[in-house]
């Protein structure tokens, strides 16, 4: 795996002071705003853990157990992911033999991805929450007793969706985190700290990444091969999230453009034919491709963001002659647009994406709210 420390560089320096200490911990909890560096900053302290030659920089990256380390593969790494319901083989303890072929599929080529790029974010399809079942299994290979040199770490992504449901799996990994076996370390990464169990909160020793800076993202996107003026552009509309500038940096930016003028023409538009249209290719972008469905209504989020700061005369990234004409035009239609609300309304959606909504009718709702706020209307959600 590519090596993230210097992203975070004052948290991957404490982690290293604390691996040296010797004093390392049996539950952390890695919880930070989405796209800050921590599952990767997470992979890359399973990894010093096991490292057979470290360094006073951190591990060595050479031994055997690096490279095994590099490739996310491991004996003593596991990782824990949402994943759906088992649909076959319902009597396997092991929670991935439960999986659809091409769900499996999809799982073993995201952690190849995974090992490529730190950054690459597995999401299964149909996947809601952490099984019971995946800390069922994580709890029976965490207390045998094997041979292996080393420390056992178990990595959980998206942690917060262990509340998920009825919050059986939360409950049951708060038993391992009571009686944590020996020579084992269990870091929880989250962007939502507040949808843990206090319980478990309470059990792991917190590590809070701030936002990665505006400088750092444009010095990493300048080492992929983009251009230093580009990549400083990115950054800036990235807002300290590596996904965004990510996603970004692999678009022109007259593609972005054309995307935002086409979300932005949608939302002002009352017609109900483009309303379906637009409600029905989202819900299944929702469903299929959630990045993609993130990174378009971040677009959407950041244009209004830009046509406030334009009508209150503060300078933008997004104030181009093209898009900033379509600012100025909307704020001459809409004298009496609430921008800030329609903000709230786009953040709203982005937060709850993932926790089962009825994507059609949340999609249909904000479209009426916006249509409500940018005529100055207020519109109380049922």
């Amino acid at each position: 795996m590519k090596k993230t420390v210097h992203l975070q560089p004052i948290i991957s320096k404490t982690l290293l002071k604390t691996y040296q200490s010797g004093r390392i911990g049996s539950a952390y909890l890695f919880a930070g705003p989405r796209g800050s560096g921590k599952e990767g900053i997470a992979a890359e302290f399973a990894s010093l853990l096991n490292c057979e030659q470290p360094n006073a920089k951190g591990r060595c990256e050479k031994c055997s157990s690096c490279i095994r380390s590099n490739i996310l593969q491991h004996e003593n790494i596991k990782f824990v992911v949402p994943i759906p319901t088992p649909t076959k083989d319902k009597t396997s303890k092991d929670p991935l033999k439960g999986l659809k072929t091409e769900e499996l599929n999809y799982f073993t080529e995201s952690l190849q991805k995974k090992a490529k790029d730190p950054f690459f974010k597995i999401r299964v399809p149909r996947a809601t929450r952490i099984l019971l079942i995946s800390v069922q299994e994580l709890r029976k290979i965490l207390y045998l007793k094997t041979l292996n040199k080393g420390r056992k770490v178990v990595l959980i992504f998206d942690a917060h969706l262990l509340s998920a449901g009825q919050g059986e799996s939360a409950n049951a990994l708060l038993k391992i985190l009571e009686e944590p076996p020996k020579n084992t370390t269990l870091i929880l990464v989250t962007d939502h700290k507040p949808e843990l169990l206090p319980t478990i909160l309470s059990r792991c020793q917190h590590v809070d990444f701030p936002p990665i800076t505006t400088r750092v993202i444009a010095n990493e996107l300048t080492s992929r091969n983009i251009e230093s003026e580009r990549a400083e552009f990115i950054a800036g509309l990235a807002e300290g999230d590596m996904h965004r500038a990510l996603a970004l940096s692999n678009q022109s930016m007259n593609d972005i453009h054309d995307l935002i003028k086409y979300l932005a023409g949608v939302v002002q538009s009352n017609d109900g034919k483009t309303w379906r249209k637009f409600v029905n290719d989202y819900s299944k972008m929702a469903r299929f491709k959630p990045e993609k469905f993130n990174f378009h209504f971040y677009l959407l989020q950041l244009w209004f963001r830009s046509t406030y700061r334009l009508c209150n005369g503060i300078a933008d990234d997004l104030h181009t002659n093209d898009l900033s004409q379509m600012m100025t035009k909307l704020s001459e239609k809409f004298p009496n647009a609430d921008l800030t609300k329609i903000d709230m309304r786009i953040e709203h959606l982005l937060l709850s994406g993932g926790k089962n909504l009825f994507m059609p009718l949340a999609l249909t709702n904000l479209l009426i709210e916006i249509q409500n706020n940018l005529n100055g209307k207020n519109y109380v959600r049922n």
